[in-house]
This record gives structure tokens, sequence and C-alpha cells, in this order.
């Protein structure tokens, strides 16, 4: 034999409150969880920017420092890494050019002192204008025609010195 307890009237009215807080307190945790996702979502999107932007400041920074140390680099040292390159490529550098016009003036110098030194020798002889040079090669061109005569060919040795 069982016996049954009955509840009192304030015994139900307390378990009715019981059961209204504790459907009131499932309720707020359900309110509090779709409220953590959906915040979740915003406060991830809001992260990413962040990030985002934390990632181009580091990028502007390290292209800042980066430019920093090209502008601080000497023009001599500049030079060097273009005298290099221009080395590699086997281009004449401005020292190359400045000895090959040295050794240019020096050879226009000895034509010179040789022309003086054949000038002397030159007025004894008659002097070959380019009007008499023109006359003797058309004369030397028609006997040729006439006569029937080839101009020699070259020999082989001369040949593979031209080659």
């Amino acid at each position: 034999m069982k016996k049954t307890k009955t509840m009192t009237t304030d015994e139900q009215q307390f378990a009715e409150a019981v059961r209204a807080s504790a459907q009131q307190i499932w309720q707020a945790g359900l309110g509090a969880f779709g409220k953590a996702q959906q915040e979740s979502s915003k406060m991830f999107a809001n992260l990413i920017k962040e990030g985002k932007e934390a990632q181009s400041r580091h990028a502007d920074a390290e292209q800042a420092h980066q430019s920093k140390h090209f502008s601080a680099m000497s023009d001599q040292e500049f030079e060097q890494g273009v005298a290099r390159a221009l080395d590699k490529l086997e281009m004449p550098t401005k020292k190359d050019l400045h000895a090959l016009s040295l050794q240019l003036d020096a050879l226009q110098q000895a034509v010179l002192a040789l022309t003086k030194k054949a000038a002397p020798t030159a007025a004894k002889k008659s002097p070959v204008t380019l009007s008499t040079a023109v006359s003797r090669k058309k004369t030397v061109a028609s006997k040729d025609k006439v006569l029937g005569a080839s101009k020699p060919k070259p020999s082989t040795a001369r040949k593979k010195a031209i080659r």
C-alpha cells in the first residue's frame, strides 16, 4: 500500500514557481547561446578585418624599411653594382672607353709624325692628286677591257688570312 501525499496549495504554488523559473532559465540559456553564435560570427568577421589591416600595416612598414635601406645605399655602392652587371654583360666601362680614347690619340700622333716624315720624300716625286689618281685608274681599267685581262685571283694563303 502506497501512501500518496497530496500537495497543499502552497506546495503546488511553490512547485509551479520553480517550474516557471526553470523554464525561464532554460529559455535564457537558449537565448544566450543564440546570441553568442550570432556575436561570434560578427566577432570572427571583425577579427578577419582587423587581421587584414594589421597585415597591410606590416607590409607597408616592411616596404618603408626596404626603401630606407635602398636609399641609404651610397652612390658608390650603386655604381659598383652597375659596374658588376656591365662586366657580366661584357660591356665596356668608362675606364675602358677612356683607355681606348688615349690609344686613339696616340695612334693619331704616330700617323701625323709618319706623315710629316713622308712629306719631304713625297715632295721630290711628282705629286699625286685625286684627279690624277682617278685618271690613272680609268686608264688601267680601259687597258684591261681592250686586252681582255681579268683581275688576278687572290692566293689561297691570302684568303685564309682574310677569314
